[in-house]
């Protein structure tokens, strides 16, 4: 598979996110009459439904199903690649296995299965970035280890206040922290990691 498929994927599936922020109706969590998309204010997930948070029809869904499509499906060709860098079959049978799991459990979020797709997904797609920050944290590269640091921190602080319904006002700037953190980690660990860098010394 040519090597830019993550970066050309995660372009395509942002530019349909985006444009389904410019087209969306308003709504939010703060404001449910408001107009249009509010970045600090609107889940992504206000994308997907059928009607917006202000009630009018929702014109955004079908690109925001779109790039998250695009988007869950990169993702998972990613934890599929990457396993190949992984020397230890059995974390690299977690990696593939999870991360691919995770992706496909994400992508009911666009239906009113979003709760449980939500659980589902964070199990298994955190349980494969997990192993992959143990791998990382065990190497010598540096700057891998601080990107999967900041990248796990905000992933379970953006879980940590959706399931505890806490600073709720503070969720929808975190969830997009999250994605963008792994989405920049993942592309990292696409470029600039090899299978040497993850070989464990042998054993004397």
């Amino acid at each position: 598979m040519n090597k830019h498929y993550l970066p050309a994927g995660i372009i395509l599936a942002l530019t349909l996110l985006v444009i389904a922020t410019a087209v969306y109706p308003g709504g939010s969590q703060s404001n449910a009459g408001s107009v249009g998309f509010d970045w600090k204010d609107n889940y992504i997930c206000n994308l997907f439904g059928s009607t917006a948070v202000n009630s009018a029809p929702n014109t955004a869904r079908y690109w925001a199903i779109s790039g998250m499509f695009i988007l869950c499906a990169t993702l998972a060709f990613f934890f599929a690649g990457f396993a190949h860098k992984i020397s230890q079959k059995s974390s690299a049978r977690v990696i593939r296995f999870c991360g691919i799991t995770g992706m496909i459990a994400i992508f009911p979020v666009v239906t009113p299965l979003h709760d449980i797709a939500i659980t589902v997904s964070f199990i298994f797609s955190m349980t494969a970035v997990v192993y992959i920050a143990i791998i990382v944290l065990a190497s010598k590269l540096f700057y891998q280890k601080v990107l999967a640091c900041l990248t796990i921190l905000s992933a379970y602080t953006a879980a940590y206040l959706y399931y505890t319904r806490t600073a709720l006002w503070l969720l929808p700037t975190m969830q997009k922290i999250s994605l963008v953190s792994v989405l920049i980690w993942f592309l990292a660990l696409h470029y600039f990691t090899t299978k040497q860098d993850f070989i464990r010394p042998a054993k004397s």
